[in-house]
Protein backbone atom coordinates (compact mmCIF):
# COMPACT_ATOMS: atom_id res chain seq x y z
CA UNK A 1 0.00 0.00 0.00
CA UNK A 2 1.64 3.25 -0.90
CA UNK A 3 -0.03 6.14 0.48
CA UNK A 4 1.52 10.05 -0.39
CA UNK A 5 0.96 13.48 0.31
CA UNK A 6 2.05 15.97 -2.44
CA UNK A 7 2.67 19.36 -2.40
CA UNK A 8 3.14 21.64 -5.25
CA UNK A 9 4.40 18.44 -6.99
CA UNK A 10 6.73 17.56 -4.47
CA UNK A 11 5.96 14.48 -2.42
CA UNK A 12 6.29 15.61 1.55
CA UNK A 13 5.05 12.72 3.37
CA UNK A 14 4.97 9.05 2.50
CA UNK A 15 3.65 5.72 3.83
CA UNK A 16 4.64 2.39 2.24
CA UNK A 17 2.96 -0.37 4.13
CA UNK A 18 3.36 -4.48 3.28
CA UNK A 19 0.51 -5.89 5.16
CA UNK A 20 2.33 -9.48 4.43
CA UNK A 21 5.53 -8.43 6.77
CA UNK A 22 3.59 -5.74 8.90
CA UNK A 23 6.31 -3.60 7.63
CA UNK A 24 5.88 -0.14 7.60
CA UNK A 25 7.91 3.06 6.13
CA UNK A 26 7.10 6.24 6.83
CA UNK A 27 9.21 9.53 5.64
CA UNK A 28 8.43 13.04 6.01
CA UNK A 29 10.77 15.64 4.48
CA UNK A 30 12.40 17.68 6.94
CA UNK A 31 11.84 15.41 9.53
CA UNK A 32 13.32 11.80 8.54
CA UNK A 33 11.85 8.14 7.72
CA UNK A 34 11.59 5.29 10.38
CA UNK A 35 10.57 1.69 9.75
CA UNK A 36 8.20 -0.09 11.59
CA UNK A 37 7.12 -3.27 12.58
CA UNK A 38 3.45 -4.59 13.83
CA UNK A 39 1.88 -7.80 14.12
CA UNK A 40 -1.08 -8.49 11.48
CA UNK A 41 -4.53 -6.93 12.44
CA UNK A 42 -2.74 -4.43 15.38
CA UNK A 43 -4.95 -1.54 15.97
CA UNK A 44 -2.16 1.34 15.73
CA UNK A 45 -2.38 4.30 18.04
CA UNK A 46 -0.26 7.64 17.45
CA UNK A 47 2.05 6.28 20.46
CA UNK A 48 3.09 3.62 18.25
CA UNK A 49 4.59 5.86 16.02
CA UNK A 50 7.02 7.25 18.46
CA UNK A 51 8.92 3.64 18.07
CA UNK A 52 10.15 2.51 15.12
CA UNK A 53 13.77 2.46 13.74
CA UNK A 54 15.30 5.39 11.92
CA UNK A 55 16.74 5.52 8.27
CA UNK A 56 19.31 4.67 7.09
CA UNK A 57 20.47 1.56 9.11
CA UNK A 58 24.46 1.49 8.77
CA UNK A 59 25.25 -1.82 7.12
CA UNK A 60 28.47 -3.64 6.48
CA UNK A 61 27.96 -4.99 2.59
CA UNK A 62 29.04 -5.47 -1.33
CA UNK A 63 27.52 -2.73 -3.21
CA UNK A 64 24.10 -3.26 -3.74
CA UNK A 65 21.67 -2.40 -6.27
CA UNK A 66 18.18 -3.12 -6.40
CA UNK A 67 16.57 -4.12 -9.20
CA UNK A 68 13.61 -6.59 -10.89
CA UNK A 69 13.88 -9.49 -13.25
CA UNK A 70 10.95 -8.30 -15.45
CA UNK A 71 12.48 -5.18 -15.89
CA UNK A 72 16.18 -6.10 -16.07
CA UNK A 73 17.00 -4.31 -20.18
CA UNK A 74 20.09 -3.65 -21.73
CA UNK A 75 19.74 -0.28 -20.61
CA UNK A 76 19.52 -0.89 -16.76
CA UNK A 77 22.51 -3.80 -17.20
CA UNK A 78 25.07 -1.30 -19.08
CA UNK A 79 24.09 1.71 -16.40
CA UNK A 80 24.80 -1.33 -13.24
CA UNK A 81 28.50 -2.02 -15.50
CA UNK A 82 29.64 1.56 -14.24
CA UNK A 83 28.93 0.50 -10.56
CA UNK A 84 30.90 -3.19 -11.25
CA UNK A 85 33.92 -1.35 -13.08
CA UNK A 86 34.18 0.64 -9.48
CA UNK A 87 33.09 -1.60 -7.11
CA UNK A 88 34.08 -4.78 -8.65
CA UNK A 89 30.67 -6.31 -8.25
CA UNK A 90 27.18 -5.65 -7.73
CA UNK A 91 24.82 -7.24 -5.98
CA UNK A 92 21.62 -7.46 -6.99
CA UNK A 93 18.23 -7.64 -5.08
CA UNK A 94 14.39 -7.89 -6.45
CA UNK A 95 11.40 -6.73 -4.50
CA UNK A 96 8.29 -5.56 -5.29
CA UNK A 97 8.25 -1.42 -6.49
CA UNK A 98 7.99 1.24 -4.01
CA UNK A 99 9.70 -1.52 -1.72
CA UNK A 100 12.65 -1.10 -4.20
CA UNK A 101 12.69 2.42 -2.97
CA UNK A 102 12.64 1.76 0.30
CA UNK A 103 15.37 -0.20 0.61
CA UNK A 104 17.48 2.45 -0.64
CA UNK A 105 16.30 4.27 2.09
CA UNK A 106 16.76 1.26 4.66
CA UNK A 107 20.49 0.92 4.02
CA UNK A 108 19.60 -2.13 2.49
CA UNK A 109 20.72 -0.72 -1.59
CA UNK A 110 23.11 1.88 -2.66
CA UNK A 111 21.23 2.44 -5.98
CA UNK A 112 17.78 1.75 -7.54
CA UNK A 113 17.53 2.67 -11.62
CA UNK A 114 14.18 2.16 -12.97
CA UNK A 115 14.18 2.23 -17.13
CA UNK A 116 10.97 1.06 -17.47
CA UNK A 117 7.34 2.66 -16.69
CA UNK A 118 6.21 3.43 -13.93
CA UNK A 119 3.23 5.83 -12.92
CA UNK A 120 2.82 8.25 -10.33
CA UNK A 121 0.85 6.31 -7.68
CA UNK A 122 4.16 3.44 -7.91
CA UNK A 123 6.58 5.93 -6.68
CA UNK A 124 5.08 9.15 -4.69
CA UNK A 125 5.12 7.56 -1.35
CA UNK A 126 8.80 5.75 -1.71
CA UNK A 127 9.79 9.19 -2.77
CA UNK A 128 8.88 10.64 0.39
CA UNK A 129 10.40 8.29 2.23
CA UNK A 130 13.34 7.83 0.30
CA UNK A 131 14.33 11.86 0.45
CA UNK A 132 13.44 12.00 4.43
CA UNK A 133 16.17 9.40 4.88
CA UNK A 134 18.62 11.80 3.23
CA UNK A 135 18.49 9.96 -0.75
CA UNK A 136 17.48 11.44 -3.92
CA UNK A 137 15.50 10.11 -6.67
CA UNK A 138 15.96 11.75 -9.75
CA UNK A 139 14.78 11.71 -13.16
CA UNK A 140 17.73 9.44 -15.10
CA UNK A 141 18.17 11.95 -17.77
CA UNK A 142 18.33 15.40 -16.14
CA UNK A 143 19.51 14.76 -12.39
CA UNK A 144 16.18 16.33 -10.75
CA UNK A 145 13.58 15.18 -8.25
CA UNK A 146 10.34 13.48 -10.30
CA UNK A 147 7.68 15.67 -9.95
CA UNK A 148 3.91 14.98 -9.46
CA UNK A 149 0.35 16.17 -10.37
CA UNK A 150 1.40 16.06 -13.97
CA UNK A 151 -1.18 16.05 -16.84
CA UNK A 152 0.31 12.82 -17.90
CA UNK A 153 1.26 10.30 -14.86
CA UNK A 154 3.36 8.05 -16.37
CA UNK A 155 7.25 9.24 -14.84
CA UNK A 156 10.31 9.33 -16.34
CA UNK A 157 12.78 6.94 -16.05
CA UNK A 158 14.62 7.34 -12.95
CA UNK A 159 17.76 6.75 -10.50
CA UNK A 160 17.33 6.52 -6.68
CA UNK A 161 20.74 7.34 -5.02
Amino acid sequence: MNVALVQDGTPVLGAVYVPVTGELYLGIVGQGSKKYHFDAGATLSRSDLDGGTALPVAMDRPFTAVGSRSHMNQETSDFLEQYRKEHGTVEIMSKGSSLKICMVAEGLADIYPRFAPTMEWDTAAGQAVVEAAGFQMVTKDMRTPLKYNKENLLNPYFIVL
